[in-house]
């Protein structure tokens, strides 16, 4: 095959348009070694293709015995007490709030009234709603922000399926050690 073939099976290659028949033809050539010097980084793709898909697992039943492993090892339960811990912790934050708006319209009715009592009720009314909108929106304010501890936990959960996978390395990596300490046969 000359070389203007192997470059144009090659780019049909690449652009993912070859058929089986076209890629066995590559195969060929580049394992019989006649192409030019020009394909030596192709041949190598090719050539490592052709070893890595002959090679067979050194264990028939290595999946079989990961898969026991992995079961036998013993699931640790997440923190389902968590998301109570937040709600109490709003909770606490709206009675703090209640407690210093209490003071504060406590102190504002103290100032209008002498005897300690409003007299005018359109004055009462307009002040409790004054407090009441700005607990609402301190307490709305509060609540957006308790959203980024959301975006937190889903951050701890990924790295926590990252340290399961840290322990499990061992296993997937260097399989032969691990059996033999764990004694399978």
């Amino acid at each position: 095959m000359d070389s203007e073939d192997i470059a144009r099976l090659l780019e049909r290659y690449c652009e993912g348009q070859s058929s089986l028949e076209e890629e066995n033809q590559l195969r060929e050539v580049f394992l019989s070694g006649n192409y030019s010097p020009d394909f030596a980084a192709e041949a190598e793709q090719f050539l490592f293709f052709y070893r890595e898909g002959n090679d067979e697992l050194p264990d028939p039943e290595f999946d079989s015995k990961l898969e026991e492993i992995l079961l036998s090892v013993p699931v640790i339960p997440l923190h389902r007490n968590r998301n109570r811990l937040y709600y109490l912790s709003g909770i606490a934050a709206g009675i703090i709030m209640l407690a210093g708006l209490f003071l504060t319209f406590r102190h504002d009715y103290m100032k209008n009234s002498t005897d300690g009592s409003i007299k005018d009720s359109r004055i009462a009314y307009a002040q409790a709603e004054k407090a009441l909108l700005l607990f609402s929106v301190n307490f709305n304010t509060g609540l957006d922000n308790m959203q980024h501890f959301r975006h937190f936990d889903h951050g701890v959960q990924a790295m926590k399926r990252f340290s399961d996978f840290y322990k499990y390395q061992t296993i997937i990596i260097n399989p032969n050690d691990n059996f033999r300490s764990q004694k399978i046969n």
